[in-house]
């Protein structure tokens, strides 16, 4: 369980759980991670055996385009939360976060409601701008 523990003026501690939003939040995230691990997983198991699974393939390759879009999205997204280790520059804020919203959530409109198949590397490209966004935030000044 995810929460603070503070200390009451008498010595004891109370427990202060998170809200909902920001639980649902971690779980999210933890569930990508997860569900990358699996992947990396299936694929050395592929490499290693040189058979795929057709019901794992048939599932795999459609979620794995959603869960990456996700886990851009909440990466541009989380520079408008709480307070960060870094603050975000004004660019991010107001130009490169944006128009990464705004291109996750129409590529998620064109997979979810068009028959257009988009390409892998177009996944892969928001996953390396969102991973280099969450990279940026690490640097110190």
């Amino acid at each position: 369980m995810h929460g603070n523990i503070r200390k009451n003026e008498n010595g004891s501690s109370s427990y202060i759980p998170l809200s909902a939003w920001k639980h649902s939040l971690i779980l999210t995230i933890n569930f990508l991670g997860f569900f990358g691990c699996i992947l990396i997983l299936y694929g050395i198991l592929v490499i290693y055996t040189g058979q795929t699974y057709p019901l794992f393939e048939k599932y795999a390759n459609p979620l794995t385009k959603y869960l990456t879009l996700l886990g851009v999205l909440l990466t541009a997204a989380s520079i408008y939360g709480g307070p960060n280790m870094r603050l975000p520059d004004p660019f991010s804020k107001k130009i490169s976060a944006p128009l990464v919203i705004i291109a996750v959530l129409g590529t998620i409109g064109i997979l979810a409601l068009t028959k257009i198949k988009v390409p892998s590397h177009i996944i892969n490209g928001f996953a390396l701008i969102g991973i280099a966004g969450g990279l940026f935030r690490t640097i110190s000044r």
